[in-house]
């Protein structure tokens, strides 16, 4: 596929192919999903995410307040770790069986942080190989950064093909500076320990574990006051 930019002269054409690619790189109002080898803007799950608050998650424990820290740190922090020369980057793990609120975590935060945000719903596309859209996703996030890239189940989302592509970017010659990758997994065993256990790309892991008897109570009884 060809597209020509017709013009008056040379320096109109870049001019507006400058202010397109400026505009292209904005995200206001919207989540930008990576799909079929490509970013989209999507307002409706942007919407979604505005209904997603802390206030309204029942985790075990101090786990909330953990990830929600650990985040503000981050963050609150990046003057120091420049000075010290420390890579400024994050990845977050979030392990355990479906449906024990890692989404409505991601989401929550997403809400709270108010940063861009980039979701990657599948490495796969009919015009570009996995491998290139695994490129494009940390090009594109580094162009936004500081921002948040979320990878949902990534034990499904990546591929004996996609694997070596995937550590190089979290982890090889290009900077990933103040990008937070947050990656959930509901069956770790099948991601490489390249991935689980080098530090460097997810060195926070948090498990959500299966609600106790006061967790399942206290979410009743926030859910029943609405």
């Amino acid at each position: 596929v060809r597209y020509f930019l017709v013009g008056e002269s040379a320096e109109i054409l870049l001019g507006y192919f400058q202010e397109v690619c400026k505009l292209h790189a904005t995200v206001e109002d919207s989540v930008l999903v990576f799909q079929e080898g490509r970013w989209y803007p999507s307002t409706q799950l942007f919407k979604s995410i505005q209904n997603s608050n802390l206030s309204d998650l029942n985790l075990h424990g101090h786990l909330k307040d953990q990830i929600v820290g650990d985040l503000e740190q981050f963050f609150g922090q990046v003057e120091t770790i420049e000075k010290y020369k420390l890579p400024w980057k994050r990845g977050l793990m979030f392990l355990g069986p479906p449906g024990n609120g890692k989404t409505h975590m991601i989401k929550a935060l997403v809400n709270h942080f108010k940063l861009p945000c980039l979701y990657v719903k599948s490495f796969s596309g009919k015009y570009v190989s996995p491998q290139g859209s695994v490129s494009r996703v940390f090009h594109r996030a580094r162009e936004l950064a500081p921002c948040l890239l979320i990878l949902e189940d990534l034990d499904t989302l990546l591929t004996d093909e996609t694997r070596s592509f995937f550590l190089n970017e979290m982890d090889g010659f290009a900077s990933n500076h103040g990008i937070v990758t947050i990656a959930s997994c509901n069956f770790p065993e099948k991601l490489d320990a390249a991935i689980m256990e080098r530090p460097s790309r997810f060195d926070r892991k948090y498990h959500f574990e299966l609600p106790e008897t006061l967790d399942r109570r206290n979410y009743l009884t926030n859910f029943m006051g609405r």
